[in-house]
C-alpha cells in the first residue's frame, strides 16, 4: 500500500525521476463520478505545490466532498475536508460505477492503519520526508502537505 514514490519525494540518486500522473485522466474520472452521481464540480485542483495530490471539490446533493488522487500512483480517497493541511477522509457516499478498475479506492480504515508496517517499499527520501513530517497513518503518507 505504500509504493516507493507514493509520498511525491524522490533523491537525486534514485534511477528515473517521479512521473505524475495524467491530470486530464483525473479530471475526466471527477466529471464522469459526477454526472453519474448527479452531482456537479465545484472546483479541481491539479496543482502540486506543497502537496501530492490532485483533489476535486464536487457538489452531491445538499452535500460537498473531495476526490483526491495521489500523483504518483492511480490511488484515489474521498474526503468530506481539506481543513487547512489536514485531509478529513469518508468512505465513498454514492454509486462507484465512474472507476474502471484503472484506480485504487482507499477507504478510511485502510487510510488510518499504521504506517511501519507498510514501509518496507519507500525510498531514503521518502524515509526522511517521514521522519521529518511525523505522519500518524497511511493517510497522511499517500495524500500529503509536505513541502
Amino acid at each position: 500500500m505504500l509504493p516507493r514514490d507514493i509520498t511525491g519525494f524522490c533523491s537525486i540518486k534514485d534511477p528515473a525521476p517521479l512521473q505524475a500522473l495524467d491530470e486530464k485522466c483525473f479530471r475526466r474520472m471527477c466529471y464522469e463520478f459526477a454526472w453519474e452521481n448527479h452531482g456537479r464540480i465545484l472546483e479541481i485542483d491539479t496543482g502540486i505545490m506543497a502537496r501530492n495530490f490532485y483533489f476535486a471539490k464536487i457538489q452531491l446533493g445538499d452535500s460537498q466532498l473531495y476526490l483526491l488522487q495521489n500523483i504518483c500512483h492511480p490511488y484515489i480517497a474521498f474526503a468530506e475536508s481539506l481543513e487547512g493541511e489536514r485531509v478529513i477522509f469518508a468512505d465513498l457516499p454514492v454509486r462507484f460505477g465512474a472507476f474502471d478498475g484503472s484506480v485504487t479506492l482507499l477507504t478510511t480504515s485502510q487510510l488510518a492503519q499504521d504506517w511501519r508496517p507498510l514501509s518496507q517499499d519507500l525510498g531514503p527520501a521518502e524515509v526522511q520526508q517521514i521522519h521529518t513530517w511525523k505522519p500518524e497513518n497511511v493517510g497522511e503518507i499517500v495524500f500529503n502537505f509536505w513541502d
